[in-house]
Parts: C-alpha cells; structure tokens; sequence
C-alpha cells in the first residue's frame, strides 16, 4: 500500500511539473490553492493549540488530534506537492545566465 501511495505522489509531482512548466495560468491557480492550504492548514493547528489552552492539557499527549485533523492532511499533503513541483519546475524554467 505505501508503494502505491509513494508511486502516485511522484506521478502527481510529475504532472504538476509538466502543466507548472507548460502553463503559466495553471502555475498562477496552484499559487493560490497553496496559499489557501497553507492557511486552512495554520487554521487546524491554530484551532489545536486552542483547545490545549483552554482545556489546560498536555500538548504532547493531544498532538495527534493535529495531526489527524482531516483539514490539516489535505492541506499539508496539497503543500507538500505543490513545493515539490514548484521546485522541479524552477529547474526548468530556470536561465541559463547564472552559467
């Protein structure tokens, strides 16, 4: 199973590199989709570390609601590819002056 999900995520990679690489529209519209994840994500933590606060918890023991926090693993998990291809695509797009 973890084969499959590593092998997906590098086609998704992938993919994104060739429309960030191809599209400059397409680049745009992931800029602003990792923007909003980076905040929904930022939300969940936020909202986490609330609770812990307020209830006067230990942190360690309630990380794990972080980190199951299904807002929290979509927009991580999105963040995740989308630096990845950003990256990747910086390599291609990059000039050739810097040489």
């Amino acid at each position: 199973m973890e084969w499959t999900i590593g092998i997906s995520l590098a086609i998704v990679t992938v993919v994104l590199i060739w429309c960030f690489v191809r599209w400059t529209a397409v680049r745009r519209l992931a800029d602003g989709l990792a923007s909003f994840a980076l905040i929904v994500a930022g939300a969940a933590v936020s909202g986490s570390i609330l609770r812990v606060i307020r209830d006067d918890t230990v942190y360690m023991t309630e990380v794990h609601s972080v980190l199951l926090n299904p807002a929290f693993l979509i927009g991580g998990g999105y963040v995740l590819l989308y630096a990845t291809a950003r990256i990747g695509a910086n390599a291609f797009l990059s000039n050739d002056s810097s040489r």
